[in-house]
């Protein structure tokens, strides 16, 4: 039986609209050389497959299987289990990555901080990290539970994580707060 996260990702994978407008969302943002992270069954891969270069990770091997079997056969794809705890930098560097999309995952990496400097050390001079977390603490509750959240962010909080890894932040914003009462 597929775990809450895997039948999460399944349930979204059918939200076609929904997918595309988180899409529309980031595509001003993205390169040509991208690096995926967390990529799950490719619900926003699927997207920006057509770019340069596509390198999709997940630590889940059931995950990379079904990236491998939709996207495997494009020349510009690929995956790679990450895992960014570990030093993934000589890795990945060489791929001359200038996009990391990291939708919905930080809050599941237990050291964040160190993710964070990962992925600036990855990304090309210039490149750009698009990264979507959940916010409000004070909202952390039995869905972060059971999806393995570790937290939730402040806009401060993020900042300050961002900038002590490198990075500087360009375009910050909130989204979907009609979801809080739910």
């Amino acid at each position: 039986m597929p775990d809450l996260g895997h039948k999460t990702l399944e349930n979204i994978s059918g939200m076609v609209r929904f997918n595309r407008w988180m899409y529309e969302r980031i595509a001003p943002y993205i390169g040509e050389r991208i690096l995926e992270v967390g990529a799950g069954i490719g619900n926003l891969t699927q997207f920006y497959v057509d770019r340069e270069f596509v390198l999709a990770s997940d630590i889940e091997d059931e995950y990379l299987a079904t990236l491998k079997e939709k996207f495997g056969g494009r020349k510009n794809f690929a995956t790679v289990k990450l895992d960014f705890m570990d030093d993934i930098v000589p890795l990945v560097a060489p791929h001359k990555i200038d996009t990391i999309v990291c939708l919905n995952v930080l809050e599941h990496i237990l050291h964040d901080r160190t993710a964070l400097s990962n992925m600036f050390q990855i990304l090309v001079p210039g490149g750009t990290l698009i990264i979507l977390v959940p916010a409000f603490q004070w909202l952390f509750g039995t869905m972060d539970v059971n999806l393995m959240h570790h937290r939730r962010y402040s806009k401060k909080e993020l900042r300050e994580k961002f900038e002590s890894a490198g990075f500087r932040v360009v375009h910050s914003e909130w989204m979907n707060f009609a979801g809080i009462p739910g």
